[in-house]
């Protein structure tokens, strides 16, 4: 059984259940794959899923200035022009507001070691600290549930969940698509017994529920 990691949230997070519990969801559209090359965020998009409520509120939709061209190949993705960009503030101006929405909530994306590698680069180069708290791999999550027989993209998670499809690869459209599978997902392990975030961790380890401070690294 894994060591439960120190974490700054108090252990009522651990312990407390799932249906008590409130995510904040979050998404980026890119530049591209690789923020060590230069690749930088254009979109956010935040939600926050209120479990107990069944209840999905929107928090944050922002186009980011990403302060370089956004390739051809990247826009075929998300559809985000450099017109639609160019005058948008840039992220260490969105950031401060970001952490505030954060705070208090366990972070909720789909793919931590994509979306933090981009995240937590750009703190560092805003002189803002990491985040604090606990976090949760959507999608690592659904494959260690084996939901779907067809692969792991978004989409295709949703729709092996019977999810009513959405318009995707916008941030916003993407954090409340994500925050749809997880409630479906915690509907599944409430049924397994699986009740608590630490239940989560002991069962599926630190992929799917981790220490904010030191998310899984891209392999």
């Amino acid at each position: 059984m894994p060591i439960i990691p120190e974490c700054t949230m108090s252990m009522n997070t651990w312990s407390a259940p799932l249906t008590a519990l409130t995510f904040a969801v979050l998404d980026f559209e890119t530049t591209g794959l690789h923020p060590e090359r230069g690749d930088q965020i254009c979109e956010i998009g935040l939600v926050k899923l209120h479990v107990g409520e069944k209840r999905i509120v929107h928090e944050l939709s922002e186009l980011v200035n990403p302060q370089r061209s956004i390739p051809h190949s990247a826009y075929q993705v998300h559809g985000i022009t450099d017109d639609m960009v160019r005058d948008k503030p840039t992220l260490d101006k969105i950031l401060p507001k970001l952490l505030t929405r954060l705070s208090g909530s366990v972070v909720a994306v789909y793919n931590a070691p994509f979306e933090f590698s981009f995240l937590y680069r750009a703190l560092r180069k805003a002189g803002l600290p990491h985040l604090r708290g606990l976090g949760i791999d959507v999608l690592e999550l659904a494959r260690q549930m084996r939901c779907s027989d067809y692969g792991y993209k978004l989409e295709t998670v949703a729709r092996a969940l019977q999810i009513p499809p959405i318009q995707t690869h916008r941030a916003l459209a993407d954090a409340e698509l994500t925050a749809r599978i997880l409630y479906v997902l915690i509907q599944q392990l409430l049924n397994r017994q699986l009740n608590t975030l630490m239940h989560l961790y002991r069962r599926f380890g630190e992929r799917v529920v981790f220490n904010l401070s030191s998310p899984p690294p891209r392999t």
